[in-house]
């Protein structure tokens, strides 16, 4: 009895063609495989980097306390709960806008650029303004805030006359300088995300 591979007989030209596609079939696994974990090496050390680095975040702007015309501060939240005729005449309302290390090293000689005005901007105005705040370095998962205060007036003319608030932070990090940034048009009760940015 004859196996199958018998009926090929002596027939060199077939083996030949038949070891010549196994080869090529034998080829491509392996650089298929190996073009696969090349991406792979290749996003877990754009993973390790992301990990490996300062990485600020920021959250949107936020109402924190009200200062009373005479003089004392309140919580925004126990302001907003005490009933109108109860509520106290409020001069000012202090603002923060919450930004935080998320890497695993620290965020040395980080600059800070406040932008508070009338009308919408965006990114671009930052690149315009060299006069930085320089703050304090940031350790990994330590939160920090900037904070600002509006007229209580303003404020509570918000959603008829918004305001734009912007922040951009560069900060040092192994692979050179990094940028984050955000863009805010606030409006009372529900601020508005016009940009962000994170490098």
């Amino acid at each position: 009895m004859c196996d199958w591979w018998c009926l090929l007989g002596n027939n060199s030209d077939q083996l030949t063609a038949i070891g010549s596609i196994a080869t090529a079939i034998l080829v491509g696994i392996i650089g298929f495989t190996f073009l696969v974990q090349k991406k792979q090496m290749e996003l877990m050390k754009k993973e390790m980097e992301l990990r490996l680095r300062p990485w600020i975040t920021m959250d949107g702007p936020r109402p924190e306390q009200i200062i009373l015309k005479n003089g004392d501060v309140m919580a925004y939240e126990t302001f907003q709960k005490t009933p109108l005729q109860n509520r106290p005449d409020a001069e000012t309302v202090v603002m923060s806008i919450p930004y935080r290390n998320g890497g695993q090293l620290v965020a040395n000689n980080l600059k800070l650029i406040f932008l508070l005005h009338k009308t919408p901007f965006d990114r671009s105005i930052f690149e315009t303004i060299h006069e930085e705040k320089q703050i304090l370095p940031l350790a990994p998962n330590q939160d920090h805030y900037r904070s600002f205060v509006i007229p209580y007036s303003e404020f509570r003319k918000l959603n008829d006359q918004p305001l734009y608030v912007g922040v951009s932070i560069s900060y040092d990090t192994e692979y050179g300088r990094a940028y984050s940034g955000i863009i805010y048009k606030i409006k009372k009760g529900a601020n508005e995300g016009i940009d962000s940015w994170f490098t």
